[in-house]
């Protein structure tokens, strides 16, 4: 099954990751014809590398989902405290690599999607990730990453919010990203730190974390409490990017945490009263950094981040501020003439839909059911859609046919 990871060059100097070249093990198993996706270099190449739309504001969710080796080791672990210690390891490897100075974001649109993965050589496995601005007013965006041969899943949406304090601003992210472990069917209540800017009028402008988020599993009665420290007013150095939390197992204080979260972190386990790294991203660690994959632009649709806003960005790129406004005004007057047009209509988003009892937005095609290794191929992904290739059961249903007319 090998083939179906072949790498070969491309003209853009990535390699291109396609499914279609995947063996047959059944002839009775037609190849899916899957999206092809391209490697990125370098995180400075491609849609990053310029602000990016509100619906891909999920920088910091779909960084969760190129550090998810941790998230797979969780599900392994046999004690609910150790997968928590795990889910939070993981939780905290989404944030250790800041962005490379501050970047207004584009302003969403409507319909926007936006789709990338990450491959797992270790587990010959890959992780999805689709996101999709399902609302304008408010900036609402829903997500969904799924990794069903290593055994999780992860899926929220998020509201977009502003304040601004006149020299510095905060960039808050209103929701829930939920954790799913598909074997153990347990589910993870995660939620998102905010983003504070200073130095936006004077001084040297930097970005922070800050908030009070937590982690929790109501099945196992496992939670977390963490809060990310904005630098005080007197701080040094050493108070910057401070980070503190507790572990708890059915109320039951186990551990303590503290440390700085583009750090190293450490754990104090109240029983044992030792203390040890829980998260360290060292040398080693940014070196295996997964690199993100992204779609072709011959194979995105007309509403997807790097063509719908690609314009735009080869105008910035050129620093021509007029044409970048004016292609921008372009794409403006286009959602405006379209919601006039829809009227009263309520939108539907092409890949989600909100659950009429929570309110929840779910993604339209997600599997929640466990790897089956005797049946499931590959996982792949085609137009926004994941989903899994299987063995065919035509052999076997035929048996059971010749099994009955033979009574």
């Amino acid at each position: 099954m090998d083939s179906k990871w072949e790498a070969t060059p491309n003209e853009m100097g990535g390699s291109l990751t396609d499914e279609r070249n995947m063996e047959q093990p059944d002839e009775r198993s037609p190849a899916p014809q899957a999206t092809v996706y391209v490697e990125q270099i370098t995180e400075e190449m491609g849609w990053r590398s310029v602000p990016d739309g509100n619906c891909i504001k999920g920088e910091r969710r779909s960084d969760l989902g190129s550090a998810e080796t941790a998230a797979a080791r969780a599900a392994l672990e046999e004690s609910a405290y150790g997968r928590i210690k795990q889910v939070l390891r993981w939780y905290l490897s989404g944030f250790y690599k800041k962005p490379r100075g501050l970047k207004k974001p584009y302003n969403p649109i409507l319909g926007e999607t936006f789709r990338c993965c990450w491959r797992h050589p270790q587990t010959d496995s890959c992780t999805f990730y689709i996101a999709e601005q399902i609302s304008h007013s408010p900036p609402i965006s829903a997500f969904y990453i799924s990794n069903r041969k290593d055994g999780f899943a992860i899926s929220g949406s998020i509201l977009s919010k502003s304040k601004f304090y006149g020299n510095s601003a905060s960039a808050i992210l209103d929701g829930k990203a939920k954790l799913l472990f598909l074997n153990r069917n347990e589910e993870y209540v995660i939620t998102m730190p905010y983003a504070h800017c200073r130095g936006i009028l004077c001084g040297t402008m930097t970005l922070e974390l800050g908030g009070k988020v937590s982690i929790e599993c109501v099945k196992t009665r496992c939670f977390t409490k963490l809060e990310f420290k904005l630098k005080p007013l007197l701080g040094g150095s050493s108070s910057v990017n401070q980070i503190s939390g507790k572990i708890f197992e059915e109320n039951k204080l186990m551990a303590t945490i503290q440390g700085h979260w583009d750090r190293e972190v450490f754990i104090h386990e109240r029983h044992s009263g030792q203390q040890e790294t829980l998260w360290n991203p060292n040398a080693d660690i940014r070196s295996r950094r997964l690199k993100r994959r992204v779609v072709q632009m011959d194979q995105q649709g007309e509403f997807e981040s790097e063509r719908l806003w690609q314009h735009v960005t080869s105008a910035i790129m050129d620093r021509d501020q007029l044409r970048a406004t004016q292609e921008k005004f372009v794409l403006e007057e286009a959602q405006r003439k379209e919601a006039k047009e829809r009227g009263d209509t309520p939108w539907t988003p092409r890949l989600f839909h909100q659950d009429s009892v929570t309110s929840e937005w779910t993604y339209k095609h997600r599997d929640s059911w466990p790897w089956d290794p005797e049946n499931c191929l590959c996982q792949f992904e085609k137009d926004g859609v994941i989903q899994t290739q299987e063995r065919s059961q035509r052999k076997h249903n035929k048996l059971l046919c010749e099994f009955a007319v033979a009574d």
